[in-house]
């Protein structure tokens, strides 16, 4: 831009050697002159403009470069997280945090009730993936885990906990034949990957706690429920807490229809505490197999025709 600049600095000189030398300064300033002295203004305004200009790269090839380079230093400020299994428009936080009163009614609300998922998808992202822990839940920093007692039907009713590396397991999971949860109606389905339609789920995966034949941490679920709904939140959650160190608020609540033996489904929550929710979800896991039709009051099922065992097998048949 210096050549700019001296074009801008002899225009200057050339108005001035018009306008303003001695034997002209009591003579009137001839048409031509005029002509001539507007010229060189409006030449020396377009100099300053261009000079005045901002500075940009015209090199495509130093624009990508320059690009790359601010993409390179975004990425070096976001840490390594395990990959997330939420869609990224899910991943929205409030603007202003409820209250407690407010969080414990809406979570209430929303866990009596039964969402409806795409046939195609294994679980559903509700109340935009916010999970509905209140203040106090979230300022605990002692890593717990507990579950709740079983119904009048013998039913599950929640688990929940503060999850860190001090309570995941060292040892091999053990065999869960010991017990059998309510709607254990297992059958064998050509169309099921496995062949057996139910597995023994926990509700707080043994990877998280090491939590293992409790009768008030496992429930009946399908082989869909378990490997595609759950499992993948729970290895989520592992892989974070392996990678960080640090710890998940986590809660899993299954719901039932009024009497039903067979869960219709749960609600996961989690959030992470040291970094206040850099890690959060909450999603509704159906208790569903595709291909099979399901009676939830009694847990026995229906599907296409083939090769299949029914009865109690499932109960000396160990599964996850």
């Amino acid at each position: 831009m210096s050549w700019l600049l001296a074009i801008l600095v002899v225009l200057l000189l050339l108005m001035s050697a018009f306008v303003l030398p001695k034997n002209r300064i009591k003579k009137k300033i001839s048409k031509k002159d005029q002509k001539i002295i507007s010229s060189i203004f409006v030449l020396g305004l377009v100099a300053l403009a261009l000079y005045l200009e901002p500075h940009q790269t015209s090199d495509p090839a130093e624009k990508v470069s320059q690009s790359q380079a601010s993409s390179s230093n975004q990425e070096d400020k976001e840490p390594d997280q395990a990959e997330s299994p939420f869609p990224k428009a899910s991943q929205a936080k409030p603007s202003t945090r409820p209250s407690d009163e407010e969080v414990q009614a809406l979570r209430e609300e929303i866990h009596h009730s039964i969402p409806q998922v795409a046939d195609d998808q294994p679980f559903r992202v509700v109340n935009n993936n916010v999970p509905l822990f209140t203040s106090s839940e979230l300022e605990l920093t002692t890593a717990y885990a507990i579950y709740g007692k079983l119904d009048f039907l013998q039913r599950v009713t929640g688990a929940e906990g503060l999850l860190g590396e001090e309570l995941m397991p060292d040892d091999a999971r053990e065999a869960l034949t010991s017990v059998t949860p309510t709607g254990w109606r297992q059958k064998s389905y050509v169309n099921v990957p496995g062949g057996w339609l139910y597995n023994r789920c926990h509700l707080i995966g043994y990877q998280l706690t090491g939590e293992n034949a409790n009768a008030k941490n496992l429930m009946t679920g399908t082989r869909w429920f378990n490997n595609e709904g759950m499992l993948p939140i729970e290895n989520y959650v592992a892989a974070y807490i392996e990678e960080t160190g640090q710890h998940v608020r986590y809660r899993v609540t299954p719901v039932f229809n009024r009497f039903n033996q067979l869960a219709s489904g749960v609600y996961m929550e989690g959030y992470s505490i040291e970094d206040q929710g850099q890690v959060q979800f909450h999603i509704f896991v159906p208790n569903r197999q595709p291909g099979i039709t399901i009676d939830y009051l009694t847990g026995d099922s229906q599907g296409p025709a083939g090769p299949q065992e029914s009865g109690d097998l499932g109960a000396s048949f160990d599964l996850p």
